[in-house]
């Protein structure tokens, strides 16, 4: 919901205000990412980077619910991550259905939450980033 309604805001603020300057602030670790990128080969960066068992990057936070792909830096792969990824998060929801007499309910939550999270990147996303695409390329024509 929130990345709909992110979009919802940038593309009312590109139709109804002049904007001058589109800035993007990258994540850390897309900012870490990219200062591998410069330093390694390529290949070997995303191939280590791509996943949780080898990246250099990610430290585990047990709220994180499981997931084994990071799909922010990835269009053409992002569906299979993201349904490997909702397969990981449902694990953890029916391994939390069975840990629910010790844990109050926490990794059926945190469970669900990652299910939740990586359903969208399915599809949605995508249609996201590429509507985003379309819009500031209108802009451009359109100035």
């Amino acid at each position: 919901m929130r990345y709909f309604l992110k979009l919802l805001y940038l593309c009312k603020s590109l139709l109804n205000w002049q904007v001058f300057d589109l800035r993007v602030f990258p994540a850390y670790r897309q900012q870490k990412l990219t200062a591998l990128y410069i330093r390694e080969v390529d290949s070997w960066v995303y191939a280590r980077e791509s996943n949780i068992f080898s990246s250099s990057l990610y430290n585990h936070n047990p709220d994180d619910a499981w997931f084994v792909f990071f799909t922010d830096d990835t269009l053409w792969f992002r569906p299979l991550f993201g349904a490997v990824n909702t397969l990981a998060a449902t694990s953890q929801s029916l391994l939390g259905l069975l840990r629910l007499p010790f844990d109050g309910g926490r990794e059926v939550k945190i469970g669900v939450r990652g299910v939740l999270t990586s359903l969208p990147e399915l599809a949605f996303l995508i249609f996201v980033r590429v509507v985003i695409l379309i819009l500031l390329n209108l802009k451009k024509v359109i100035l």
